[in-house]
């Protein structure tokens, strides 16, 4: 997913992306994983902790709202989109209502046993949910400036490990992508070599 940096932004688009309230408002599974038809109301509230006890579903509800916001990641612990489906059920599906300064956008995802997953959407104006394309989504929840895929989205009780044991080197990498800055970090380096291929050409012509 394509996202912006700082320096590619106006002044007035850093200014109104700051001042905009976009939070996710609650997510609704239906024979996701665990949950045989479950609702998790977030309220208004911008900062949500999800506690309790071991395999009570809080992973769940991380991973079905990265699912449902169109992100591929599967975690290692699910190799296939049907696993994601209850056991003895045919489908699944997540419903995320996003809260924007203008309205509350409902996205829903379904995971079909032998098909590819789908989405749905109602804005303010729709009178039912219609189907959208995996780009419309991609586009909206960029728009949006949401990135499910984010290093720090969403970290498994798996991953924490293995984060533990990253070299420097790899640690600094993954920092650097989870707060947005490895493609300043790139586009640096591709100045850098911009820089010595002019010397270079300089030289020769001295």
């Amino acid at each position: 997913m394509a996202t912006r940096t700082r320096s590619d932004m106006k002044k007035e688009d850093i200014t109104s992306m700051e001042n905009a309230r976009v939070f996710i408002r609650k997510v609704i599974l239906e024979t996701f994983l665990s949950f045989q038809k479950d609702e998790v109301d977030f309220g208004k509230s911008k900062f949500v902790i999800i506690v309790g006890p071991n395999w009570s579903g809080k992973t769940s509800i991380f991973q079905a709202i990265k699912f449902a916001l169109g992100s591929n990641e599967r975690d290692e612990r699910y190799k296939k989109w049907s696993e994601f489906i209850r056991n003895g059920q045919n489908h699944a599906m997540v419903e995320v209502h996003i809260q924007t300064e203008e309205e509350i956008i409902k996205l829903r995802r379904y995971v079909i046993r032998g098909q590819s997953p789908f989405f749905k959407i109602q804005r303010k104006d729709d009178g039912d949910f219609k189907k959208i394309s995996v780009h419309e989504v991609q586009k909206l929840i960029s728009e949006l400036n949401i990135n499910p895929d984010n290093q720090f989205a969403f970290v498994s009780q798996g991953k924490i490990d293995a984060i533990k044991n990253l070299k420097p080197t790899q640690l600094c990498s993954f920092l650097e992508e989870g707060i947005g800055i490895k493609t300043l970090r790139e586009e640096i380096l591709q100045q850098k070599n911009n820089v010595l291929n002019l010397n270079n050409d300089l030289h020769s012509l001295k």
